[in-house]
């Protein structure tokens, strides 16, 4: 059997024409997948380059016939296969007679179906999917990819991985901040995800993350208030956004808290918006340092507002921190808050 690998190089030349994923982490492995199809994307036939499929809603036959059609431009192609070991005996035979001789200009990539909650245990699953016929020849002749926090029998600890991601974003995290997130947040790493992206967002300008920095960041509705907030905003859902301000504020939240991260977010969108011209998604995560998730997000945000448009709203955000720190008419809080109702109804009018 081959070495079980935690991950898939997205080096479209370097790619096995076969790989098999499974695991009990989908989050790790739907991260893995994005990389994937974002690097079939990334040139000019973009999605004519990559198809996906469901084993339990597509015809096998047809997407045989995908495996063996030849790019149009030449290069290689990517198709993706979910649910392959729900497949019939039948199924799974004609597959692994595909995958004895792989067309070379295709990279296949075969998903195993991960659990509903009503299902057996992650670990029953696994034993199931590796006694299917697909996975014992693919394990022999394939790529086999499994996503997971266990490595040779040990469960790596949840803190390490919180700790990585942190890194990865530039960072260092303490291992008892790390241990306090994951005790606010849980143990689902999409949450914890978000959560470490949020905390990095607002905390740039901090290098190391503290057990204060958590505790501010992850114990208040405002919190996670703010960024609905943003993404409110910058979605152009002016009736949400002001709701959301209103809501936060509420919960006594800084309105030069507010200020601040819609302003990092309108700087982030017109840097990629200007960076979109020449860059494919992944080159637009490396230079910012972003993960693809946020790239995504900016370049949808982005198609809300012409680069003539971006340009003008910055100088409503300097209108704007000029009337925060003016001559007050109102109480602090509400004079506040009317300055930053303003603001998002220019942004989003």
């Amino acid at each position: 059997m081959r070495g079980k690998r935690q991950d898939i190089k997205v080096k479209i030349e370097d790619l096995k024409p076969v790989y098999f994923l499974y695991g009990d982490q989908e989050f790790l492995m739907e991260e893995s997948l994005s990389r994937l199809k974002e690097a079939f994307r990334s040139d000019e036939e973009g999605d004519l380059r990559f198809q996906e499929f469901d084993a339990l809603d597509e015809d096998i036959d047809h997407v045989i016939d995908s495996l063996e059609t030849a790019s149009m431009g030449g290069g290689r192609r990517l198709v993706i296969l979910r649910n392959a070991t729900r497949l019939s005996a039948a199924g799974q035979k004609k597959l692994i007679e595909y995958m004895r001789a792989p067309n070379s200009s295709t990279v296949f990539v075969v998903v195993a179906h991960f659990p509903e909650p009503q299902e057996q245990s992650p670990a029953k699953t696994e034993a199931k999917i590796e006694s299917s016929q697909i996975f014992k020849f693919a394990s022999s002749n394939c790529e086999v990819v499994r996503f997971s926090l266990q490595k040779a029998g040990t469960r790596i600890p949840l803190e390490s991985w919180v700790i990585e991601r942190f890194r990865a974003r530039g960072k260092r995290i303490k291992r008892e901040a790390a241990a306090l997130l994951i005790e606010r947040i849980g143990r689902d790493l999409r949450a914890l995800s978000a959560s470490i992206e949020r905390i990095c967002l607002y905390a740039e300008d901090v290098k190391i993350i503290e057990i204060e920095h958590i505790d501010m960041l992850t114990d208040s509705v405002a919190t996670k208030g703010i960024f609905e907030l943003v993404d409110a905003v910058a979605d152009r859902k002016k009736d949400i956004a002001l709701y959301t301000l209103n809501r936060i504020m509420e919960y006594s939240e800084s309105a030069e808290r507010v200020f601040i991260l819609l302003l990092r977010q309108f700087r982030l969108i017109s840097k990629v918006k200007i960076l979109s011209r020449a860059r494919s998604p992944r080159d637009i995560g490396e230079r910012l340092r972003i993960p693809p998730f946020l790239v995504n997000k900016c370049l949808e945000q982005s198609r809300n507002f012409s680069a003539e448009r971006l340009r003008s709203l910055f100088k409503e955000f300097e209108k704007a921190n000029a009337e925060l720190h003016s001559t007050r008419y109102l109480p602090e809080r509400d004079y506040k808050t009317h300055v930053l109702e303003n603001l998002i109804l220019r942004i989003t009018g």
